[in-house]
């Protein structure tokens, strides 16, 4: 189901253009289904690659990783973060972001310290990405298509099924051919730039950023 609005296809159109200024990165070739996303992003700063010179696609995100791209897809909640950081105690290089998400009131998970490192799975994300919406009281401009009954969804709990429902109806995330979400698989630093790069766009969509 295509979820894309005109918006996102007019952004696509933008910064087709300016692709040229972006990084190169060695293993992200013109071919690899994400490079629009991961060139949009970088080329404004939103994500970066390694020194080496790669991106590295298909290596999985954690938690704190994620967490850290939602914010910082906002300027605003980005210097906002940073502030809160130098009020708390900071050992580790997300502390800002994750306890700022926990001062929001953001999170519906409760993660030891070391789970903040390990891969996040996609109904995590799917969960983050609602929870954010419903703070910024985001809304779409295009009227929502026929929901896909997932076929996996049903032992999760009532906030995560929801919240898949409502990533795929923002466009934000969509399920697999086969009907299902794969709600325990964990998501590529690809399959990442596509979700946030489309999050970016329903935030410009609210005038929430430029």
């Amino acid at each position: 189901m295509k979820k894309l609005t005109v918006a996102i296809i007019s952004t696509l159109l933008l910064l087709s253009m300016s692709y040229s200024f972006a990084k190169d990165f060695s293993d992200v070739d013109t071919s690899h289904w994400a490079k629009q996303y991961i060139d949009a992003l970088s080329n404004s700063g939103v994500i970066s690659g390694y020194e080496d010179g790669t991106y590295r696609p298909q290596n999985s995100v954690t938690r704190a990783e994620f967490l850290k791209l939602l914010i910082c897809s906002d300027p605003f909640l980005e210097n906002q973060a940073l502030e809160y950081g130098k009020t708390i105690e900071q050992v580790n290089w997300y502390d800002p972001y994750v306890k700022y998400t926990m001062f929001l009131k953001a999170s519906s998970y409760k993660y030891e310290e070391e789970e903040y490192q390990m891969p996040i799975e996609r109904v995590e994300i799917a969960t983050f990405i609602c929870n954010f919406r419903r703070m910024y009281d985001l809304t779409i401009a295009n009227e929502v298509g026929e929901r896909t009954e997932f076929s996996d969804i049903s032992g999760l709990t009532n906030i995560e099924s929801i919240s898949i429902i409502e990533a795929e109806d923002y466009g934000i995330m969509n399920g697999y051919e086969d009907g299902t979400f794969k709600p325990n698989n964990p998501v590529t630093r690809a399959e990442v730039s596509a979700i946030i790069f489309r999050w970016i766009n329903l935030l410009r969509d609210n005038d929430v950023v430029e």
